[in-house]
Order: structure tokens, then C-alpha cells, then sequence
């Protein structure tokens, strides 16, 4: 069973991916920030599949996160998720570009708000 982190600080955002991931058969761990994520992934060397990370969290965000892993040399695949407001639409920080990713999906959320996700190799 592959094992996914979801560092997401929108209780109700982390335990719908929960929900979605556990019901197709994967293992999913949520932590609310990216303090708790690195110390997971870096500090008690946790080993996790994939993560499903936020870029704006409180504190640390995705983009420190990402960037700690890598420099670590952890390269666990990331999908880091970005919501843009609509006036940004199609367009949205450079940042995951320059740690390596790549736009992977973009889509309206359920809210209407347009939405991109970047994995980091």
C-alpha cells in the first residue's frame, strides 16, 4: 500500500484528500503545516510514497519544504497545490519552475476558483 502525506492547514481541505485517498487504497497521513512535515520527512526520516503539499501554509511553506528535501537529497515526488485568485488565472508564481516542477493540473475548484498543481522531481 503506497503511503501519501498531506500537509495541508485547511482541516476540511486535508480530511476530504484523506477521505479520497483512503477510499482508493492508499495510505494517507495529514499534517497541518510545514514545520511538521519536514520534521516527519527529515527529522524521524519517515518514508512516504508521495506527498500532497500546499504551498501557502502557515510558517514554513511548500516552497521551503520542497526545498529542504532537496537539499537533503530527499527526492520524494511532491504535488504541490496552488490556488490562484481569478484575476491570476492562467498565470501563478514561478517558484515550483525554479525547484524543479512542472504544472501537472489545472482546474476550477469546487468554489470556482481556478486551481494548479505542480509535481517536483
Amino acid at each position: 500500500m503506497s503511503r501519501v502525506l498531506v500537509v495541508e492547514d485547511e482541516a476540511h481541505l486535508a480530511q476530504g484528500l484523506r477521505f479520497n485517498l483512503e477510499a482508493e487504497g492508499y495510505s494517507a497521513e495529514v499534517v497541518g503545516d510545514g514545520e511538521a512535515a519536514t520534521d516527519r520527512l527529515l527529522g524521524k526520516r519517515e518514508n512516504f510514497d508521495v506527498i500532497v503539499l500546499d504551498i501557502m501554509l502557515p510558517g514554513k511553506d511548500g516552497f521551503s519544504v520542497v526545498s529542504e528535501l532537496r537539499a537533503a537529497q530527499n527526492y520524494v515526488p511532491v504535488l504541490m497545490q496552488a490556488m490562484f485568485p481569478a484575476t491570476s488565472a492562467g498565470s501563478g508564481p514561478s517558484e515550483p519552475f525554479r525547484l524543479g516542477g512542472r504544472p501537472s493540473i489545472s482546474a476550477r475548484s469546487s468554489c470556482g476558483l481556478p486551481t494548479t498543481s505542480f509535481t517536483s522531481r
